[in-house]
């Protein structure tokens, strides 16, 4: 998601998940030069090859809050916050980390763990935990699965492709299927 020079904003209670194959994207990045009143809030960024979160803080901003956020790479490496720029205009606060490259969890002008990360931007309330989740690692094609699909997103695309409003099944719309990847945390 693409947040640039946005004024008033709250992105709140979404998951971005399961993106291991592609290093050069993000689950939010934000960046321009008129960043204000932006709240991003009980997110979940779970399995990111890329950065889960990307800053590129520059003077103009104001009043950005990173708040109650939990950041998990579970076998990847990744960075989960690359931070640009400085501090003074964004807020992290109450966030949870968890990944297997806790020395690295952090990059951009702030490198290292959770500890460099607390001095440098002043985070506070964070933790480092390992959250249990039922079953993370659920997709599209394991939802079609439980459809008696082939067990691909292709084949789950192409049940839905031939729903009609004369054979229309809830079982192959976004809600069905966002409930059923939320199940699994």
């Amino acid at each position: 998601m693409d947040m640039a020079d946005i004024q008033t904003a709250l992105v709140e209670g979404n998951y971005f998940l399961n993106q291991p194959w592609n290093t050069n994207a993000y689950g939010i990045s934000l960046g321009s030069g008129t960043e204000s009143d932006i709240t991003l809030r009980e997110n979940l960024f779970y399995n990111l090859q890329g950065r889960s979160l990307k800053v590129d803080a520059v003077a103009g901003w104001s009043n950005v809050l990173v708040d109650a956020n939990t950041f998990v790479d579970p076998g990847l490496g990744a960075c989960l916050v690359e931070h640009t720029g400085g501090f003074a205009a964004v807020t992290y606060q109450g966030n949870t980390y968890s990944g297997v490259a806790g020395h690295n969890w952090f990059c951009g002008d702030t490198a290292g763990g959770l500890s460099e990360w607390e001095r440098a931007s002043g985070e506070t309330g964070a933790s480092a935990s390992a959250p249990a989740y039922q079953e993370p690692e659920r997709t599209v094609g394991s939802y079609a699965a439980t459809l008696g699909l082939d067990g691909s997103l292709e084949g789950f695309l192409a049940q839905a492709r031939l729903r009609t409003r004369l054979s229309w099944n809830p079982a192959y719309t976004a809600p069905a299927v966002n409930d059923y990847l939320r199940g699994g945390f």
